[in-house]
């Protein structure tokens, strides 16, 4: 049956035919092929090459389609009967685009190769190496060299590259303890914080204000044991004649008793700034015993008096301050997580769900002439494996393929996120894109080449469809046959 083997360019396309397919079926086959060059691999004995004008007959419908045929074949008489027919052919154990076995020719080509491979040993160089390795092998030293280790045997194998894709939806869900290949599910997690953050941004607006001095006032009872009742709004008077106001009621304590109370100035203005006041009276003590025995000290300055324009937040200043802290909040809690996640998690930016809190706006212009935001939200986070999409992918692929498969790289993108972090799923669509060789059994191919002379060896490289190319190198040169035992052969895979 007609297999496709490769695609090496998007115009040529390759195909291997078995011995027995009908000349029928090859010429359906090449004219449901889109590609305009078209390589056809022949085996020995097979049924075209016997067929009355098999090969004619395949010449003349390419040439009707208008496609360019070359034929591989290491087959003699399916060489001959192209250059018969003017069929481009080529034998790929000597093709110089593919050579499959570099050290194996037939043997009236061996002269030339020797010479090709070892420009540098010419006859007498040959010669000394020859008598040399004998002298050595004659040895005592030499024998047990020659038994040990010689002849050796290394083959450079090439694997053929193979693409695979993926394009469908997965889900991810937190109730699954492990993947369900069947029903295309992968385990995940949430992950939920919480945070409070303030930002301070710069007002573009003014406002006009009036602002009162503020300060801290000590009051002192040198008159009775009794204490003493103050109102809020009880005056204070500085040396100056400057009045400052309590804040609110306080009971000072029996003599020598004193309490520390809030002052505002009487007016709003600069002019109520102080620094600190030694002493202070009680102006409604005036004409009283008590006048001379309560007063207050101020220790520290009278500030924040101020009459005219300050910066001040407008409506956009504001909008745009609650926004920016709501990102700024919502990017530090990812990066939180991120750093919090064990390793190997996978995060999608669009599998979150960001739940904003209260949002507290203070106008008040501070030393660094800025107002605040302050706002606090959770981040929830649908998290999942990668490595258990990929072991999904993998198991999908060895389903669709049929065969095991050795991984070389992968892509995976993601679109169409769908997270429900109410019941802890989430669906989303994947593509896949795969580069893999078929699994080399390196002990099963020891096993079939060693011992086996040049044409043998070259028949079973041909027969593994997944062989790209391959080289073999004999030690010492004149070697023809692959070593029996297996710890003279090295096998070298390499894509």
């Amino acid at each position: 049956m007609l297999k496709n083997v490769i695609i090496f360019k998007m115009n040529e396309e390759k195909f291997s035919i078995d011995q027995e397919d009908e000349i029928l079926d090859i010429l359906a086959a090449l004219k449901e092929v889109e590609a305009r060059k078209v390589v056809l691999v022949i085996p020995s004995n097979a049924k075209i090459t016997k067929a009355r004008f098999g090969l004619r007959k395949l010449k003349e419908t390419a040439d009707k389609l208008d496609k360019s045929l070359l034929i591989e074949s290491i087959d003699e008489e399916v060489l001959a009967l192209c250059l018969k027919y003017d069929i481009r052919s080529v034998n790929p154990l000597f093709s110089p685009k593919r050579k499959i076995v570099a050290d194996i020719v037939i043997s009236h080509h061996k002269k030339k190769y020797l010479g090709k491979i070892s420009p540098l040993l010419n006859f007498w160089n040959k010669k000394i190496a020859l008598a040399v390795i004998l002298i050595l092998i004659l040895g005592g030293g030499g024998v047990a060299l020659a038994s040990n280790f010689l002849p050796k045997a290394k083959i450079s194998i090439v694997l053929k590259e193979h693409l695979w894709n993926y394009k469908g939806k997965i889900s991810v869900n937190t109730h699954a303890a492990e993947v369900l290949k069947e029903e295309l599910v992968i385990p995940g997690i949430i992950f939920s914080k919480n945070k409070n953050l303030t930002a301070s941004f710069i007002p573009s607006g003014v406002k006009n204000i009036s602002e009162k001095s503020k300060g801290k006032i000590t009051i002192y009872n040198n008159f009775s044991k009794d204490k003493q009742i103050l109102v809020a709004t009880t005056r204070f008077e500085a040396p100056n004649g400057k009045i400052y106001r309590l804040d609110k009621r306080v009971v000072v304590p029996g003599m020598p008793g004193f309490i520390e109370a809030n002052i505002s100035a009487d007016k709003p203005g600069e002019e109520y700034n102080s620094s600190p006041i030694d002493y202070l009276t009680i102006p409604g003590f005036k004409s009283s015993p008590r006048f001379n025995k309560f007063y207050g000290k101020v220790s520290g300055n009278i500030t924040g008096g101020f009459i005219g324009t300050v910066p001040y937040p407008n409506n956009d200043d504001i909008s745009k301050a609650k926004k920016e802290t709501l990102e700024l909040l919502r990017d530090n809690l990812r990066a939180s997580l991120a750093i919090e996640m064990p390793q190997g998690i996978k995060i999608l930016k669009e599998a979150e769900k960001f739940e904003p809190g209260e949002i507290v706006l203070d106008t008040k212009i501070n030393e660094t002439k800025k107002f605040s935001v302050t706002a606090g939200a959770k981040l929830n986070i649908f998290g999942f494996r990668e490595d258990d999409l990929k072991g999904l992918m993998d198991h999908l692929m060895n389903k669709q393929l049929g065969f095991e498969l050795e991984p070389i790289e992968n892509e995976i993108s993601y679109s169409d996120i769908l997270p429900n972090f109410g019941n802890g799923f989430m669906t989303a669509g994947v593509n896949y894109r795969a580069k893999f060789t078929n699994k080399f059994d390196v002990g099963q191919f020891l096993s079939v080449v060693r011992g086996r002379n040049e044409k043998e060896l070259e028949n079973i490289i041909l027969s593994y469809s997944d062989i790209d190319n391959a080289t073999v190198a004999f030690t010492p040169f004149w070697v023809k046959n692959i070593p029996k035992e297996e710890r003279k052969i090295s096998v070298d895979l390499s894509h």
